[in-house]
C-alpha cells in the first residue's frame, strides 16, 4: 500500500498492510534540526519513513472587509492592532528562539466584545482549494494534506482569544454576553466548515486541544460537544472525515467524547502529557472512533532508540487488530527530538506484523 492508501484505509477501519505511522511534525520541530539536516515538514516525514499527514494545509481564505491590521515588533514582543469600524482590538506575543506565545489576548473587557463580534459576523470565507491541491501534489501517494477546521468557540476563547482565567470569570459574571459572543463565533465557524466540506480534501482536523486541566465534564457537555457535533455533521454532508485533535487529559470526558459525532480523536496522549492510552481509549470507544496518537512527546524525545522500539512494539501488540489506528505523537513532536529516535519508531512499525 502507498502511504495515502494506508492512511485512508486506517481512517475507514479497513484492512491495512501495516500500522500507519504519522507523527505530528511542524515548524516547532523542524526549526531544531541540525544545519546539515535542514528540512521542511514533508521532507522530514519522508526522511524518517513516515506516512505523511501534513497538518494545517491552507484550504480556505478568510477576510474581513473594512478591517485594518497593524503589526509592530519591539525587541522580543510583537503587537497587532485590529482596527474595526466599531473599535480596536490589541493582541501581543512574546518571541523566543524556538516559538512565540500570546500573552495579551484580544478580549480583555466587555468593551472588546463588540469589535470581536464584528470580526466574526463580517468574515468573508472563500475557497482556496488550489493551495491544498499544490500541497497534495507535493505529498503525492505518500500521504495526505489536511486542512484545519476552526476550534469550537469555548476552546478558541480558552486557548487564544481570552485565556482560561478570564473565560471562567466572564462565564460567571456575564453569561448572556458570553453566549452571544460564542454564537457569533459559531456562525462564522459553520461558514468555514461549509467551504471545507466542499473542498477536495478527504480529511479535516479541528484542533480542540481538549483537556480536563482546563475544562470540566459539565463545561465540555454544554460548550464543546454540541458545537463539535454540528461541525461533524457539516463535514459528513460533504463526504469528509472529521477528526478532533484532543491532546490533553481526557479520562474525565472520555465517555462524552465517545458520544460525539466526530470520526475520531487525533494526538491522543498517554502520561505524562495526557492521561489516556490508546488501548484504554479503544476499550471505551470500541470501533466508534479512529485513534491517532499513542506516543507521549517527552518519551519520543528523551527515551533511547532501543527503548522506543520496545515501547512501540508493546503498544501495537496491545492495539491488535490495529484497525482504525494511526500511530502518532500525542501532540507536536518536541523541539530537539533526535532523528534517530524517530527512525527507531519507524523500524519498529515496519517490523510489526498486523
Amino acid at each position: 500500500m502507498t502511504g495515502q492508501e494506508r492512511l485512508l484505509a486506517a481512517l475507514h477501519f479497513e484492512p491495512i498492510d501495516r500500522v500507519p505511522w504519522a507523527p505530528l511534525i511542524d515548524g516547532y520541530f523542524t526549526r531544531s534540526l541540525p544545519p546539515d539536516k535542514t528540512m521542511n515538514v514533508v521532507e522530514s516525514l519522508r526522511y524518517i519513513g513516515a506516512d505523511i499527514l501534513e497538518r494545517h494545509t491552507p484550504t480556505v481564505r478568510t477576510t474581513v472587509p473594512g478591517v485594518e491590521y497593524e503589526d509592530r515588533v519591539t525587541g522580543e514582543e510583537r503587537t497587532q492592532l485590529i482596527h474595526t469600524p466599531v473599535g480596536t482590538l490589541t493582541q501581543k506575543w512574546r518571541l523566543t528562539e524556538s516559538t512565540d506565545f500570546l500573552h495579551h489576548p484580544p478580549l480583555q473587557t466587555l468593551d472588546d466584545f463588540e469589535p470581536f463580534i464584528y470580526l466574526a459576523e463580517h468574515s468573508v470565507v472563500e475557497p482556496d482549494y488550489d493551495r491544498w491541491r499544490e500541497a497534495q501534489a507535493i505529498i503525492g501517494d505518500d500521504g495526505l494534506a489536511v486542512p484545519s477546521g476552526p476550534l469550537s468557540p469555548i476552546q478558541a476563547l480558552l486557548q487564544h482569544d481570552m485565556k482560561i482565567e478570564k473565560v471562567y470569570y466572564f462565564l460567571a459574571d456575564h453569561p448572556q454576553e458570553m453566549a452571544e459572543l460564542m454564537a457569533a463565533m459559531h456562525r462564522r465557524n459553520k461558514r468555514v466548515y461549509e467551504v471545507l466540506a466542499s473542498s477536495p480534501a478527504p480529511l479535516i482536523i479541528d484542533y480542540e486541544d481538549t483537556s480536563t486541566t482546563v475544562m470540566s465534564p459539565a463545561i465540555y457537555r454544554q460548550w464543546s460537544l454540541p458545537y463539535i457535533d454540528e461541525y461533524a455533521d457539516i463535514c459528513h454532508a460533504g463526504g469528509k472525515l472529521f477528526i478532533t485533535h484532543m491532546c490533553g487529559t481526557l479520562k474525565g470526558v472520555a465517555e462524552l467524547v465517545g458520544q460525539g459525532r466526530q470520526d475520531g480523536v487525533d494526538s491522543l496522549g498517554p502520561e505524562p502529557t495526557g492521561d489516556l492510552s490508546a488501548p484504554e481509549a479503544r476499550a471505551i470507544w470500541g470501533d466508534g472512533k479512529v485513534i491517532i496518537g499513542g506516543l507521549a512527546p517527552p518519551t519520543m524525545k528523551w527515551a533511547a532508540p532501543a527503548e522506543l522500539r520496545t515501547l512501540v512494539t508493546e503498544l501495537l501488540e496491545a492495539m491488535r487488530p490495529c484497525r482504525g489506528f494511526v500511530l502518532s505523537s500525542g501532540d507536536a513532536t518536541p523541539h530537539g527530538t533526535p532523528l534517530d529516535n524517530l527512525l527507531a519508531i519507524t523500524e519498529a512499525v515496519r517490523a510489526f506484523t498486523v
